[in-house]
């Protein structure tokens, strides 16, 4: 949907998270997602067959990318080097590998 925006509207969400941003203030509908039943297989009238996916406002998810990406340079460096959760290009798979490591060191 953001790819479709004119150059008018690309403009107007600029100014608008710009605004939250100075104003330090977001509004409650960018905090608020609908969870909508999404419908895996089977039976449709069980419940276990469906999973709920959350619908989020755009200029919400903008916001938190923005806000994201102005705060990651100024949080990062303060993180521990085995900090991996919440940071790009580490994960889980990397926690499990090294105490994987580990382990097989303890026996």
């Amino acid at each position: 949907m953001l790819k479709a925006l004119s150059v008018e509207g690309l403009s107007w969400l600029t100014r608008l998270i710009n605004i939250a941003w100075k104003s330090e203030t977001v509004s409650k509908e960018w905090q608020t997602g609908v969870v909508v039943p999404l419908f895996k297989k089977g039976d449709q009238r069980v419940c276990a067959n469906y999973r709920g996916i959350t619908l989020l406002s755009l200029p919400g998810k903008v916001y938190s990318k923005v806000l994201e990406r102005r705060v990651r340079p100024i949080v990062e460096p303060q993180f521990e080097e085995e900090q991996c959760g919440f940071r790009p290009g580490r994960g889980t798979t990397d926690q499990l590998f090294t105490l994987a490591r580990i382990l097989e060191g303890a026996w």
